[in-house]
């Protein structure tokens, strides 16, 4: 599993990276750009639409071990695309395959969190962040020796096909039943709603963190030369170590005050940089912003894995689902508001969707924390 999450970090942090240079190479203008990228988002959504309703009968397995090839050729292909249309077609599937690999990797992990007995799912995501911080420092190894994005990503690919081939019969084989246990229909529980609703916020206020810090620190603040992406790379850094000790302080803690404490860090964080409104302060908040961010999500998935009459992979799949559109919504709705109001202004919808997760842990943890059966136990097992 750990080895599934670092390929999909490294697959779309490599492919991040190398975007200016495909996009000359293709000759496309920003609106050409802008018309060919909706094409992933239009894969990414229908296969996540397949998987929540194929995910209970085909199990979360045999959805990644079809999915991560795709993943792992889908760039190299693209980088060879010489026509719009072309490099379209591959993103379509490109972003299908990440689609259709996101929810079956989380409810695998989700198993294995199970059978540990304690929470670990935090740290998968750590690997994924770190892959994905990897992939972009690949990236911008190879453009600065003038490596070409086909070439760095025929290499990296190769190498992670071999690895997957190493690794795929190590992926959690679902329990006999497994696949029809429980409901085969879509159901949405309260519950449900509510952790998709809060995983929403979650990635609407990291997706306008990732986005916008940077220009937030050069346009308002007036930073110059390498501080505007210091203030992304503290973000991204801070991202990766509040993941890989989420789970400590999950277990430590216990979920309610875990999520509840992570919106309020959050929320303070991007609100020390707005009150501020100074370099040190943008850079600082944005790090405590991460911090604060980076356990929420996983966490939600790990409360998704486990309500009752659910199966799991249906619980991850549809949770997935719902919080998707805030990676397309956010930057373009903060983008708007900034030219009607002012940027710094703007960024007050991101302390509001971290404070909303807080509030909504802390006065419904009886809807979410106690209804997720194996939440119980690993929070359990940590009072022992």
């Amino acid at each position: 599993m750990t080895f599934l999450f670092t390929l999909a970090g490294l697959v779309i942090g490599g492919w991040a990276s190398r975007v200016p240079d495909v996009k000359a190479a293709l000759g496309a203008d920003d609106a050409t750009w802008g018309t060919i990228n909706i094409a992933s988002a239009i894969g990414v959504l229908s296969s996540m639409l397949l998987v929540a309703a194929l995910i209970v009968r085909v199990g979360p397995r045999r959805l990644s071990l079809v999915a991560a090839p795709f993943v792992v050729a889908a760039p190299v292909a693209n980088a060879l695309a010489g026509h719009p249309w072309q490099l379209a077609a591959g993103l379509l599937v490109q972003g299908a395959a990440i689609g259709m690999l996101q929810a079956p990797m989380n409810a695998q992990a989700v198993a294995v969190e199970k059978a540990y007995g304690r929470p670990i799912l935090t740290s998968f995501h750590a690997c994924f962040s770190i892959g994905a911080l990897g992939g972009a420092l690949l990236g911008a190894g190879a453009a600065a020796t003038h490596v070409s994005p086909f070439q760095q990503f025929a290499l990296t690919s190769t190498l992670l096909a071999v690895g997957l081939g190493l690794t795929a019969r190590r992926l959690p084989v679902e329990p006999a039943g497994a696949a029809s246990a429980g409901s085969a229909r879509l159901r949405l529980t309260q519950g449900l709603a509510l952790l998709a609703g809060m995983a929403f916020l979650a990635l609407f206020a990291e997706g306008v963190s990732a986005n916008w810090s940077a220009i937030y620190t050069r346009e308002s603040v007036g930073a110059l030369g390498a501080w505007p992406a210091a203030t992304y790379a503290g973000f991204a850094l801070a991202m990766v170590v509040g993941r890989l000790f989420g789970d400590r302080v999950r277990f430590r803690v216990g979920t309610v005050r875990m999520l509840v404490g992570s919106g309020v860090v959050a929320a303070a964080g991007v609100g020390l940089a707005l009150a501020t409104h100074t370099t040190a302060g943008a850079i600082a908040g944005f790090a405590i912003a991460g911090l604060g961010l980076s356990s929420i999500v996983p966490t939600i998935y790990s409360l998704a894995g486990g309500l009752p009459g659910l199966p799991p992979g249906r619980g991850v799949a549809l949770v997935a689902l719902g919080a998707w559109p805030a990676q397309l919504i956010a930057p373009p709705f903060i983008g708007g508001v900034a030219h009607a109001v002012s940027l710094r202004a703007s960024l007050l919808v991101v302390v509001a969707c971290a404070l909303a997760v807080a509030v909504v842990v802390a006065v419904l943890r009886g809807r979410l924390v106690p209804t997720a059966v194996h939440t119980e136990e690993l929070e359990a097992t940590a009072a022992r």
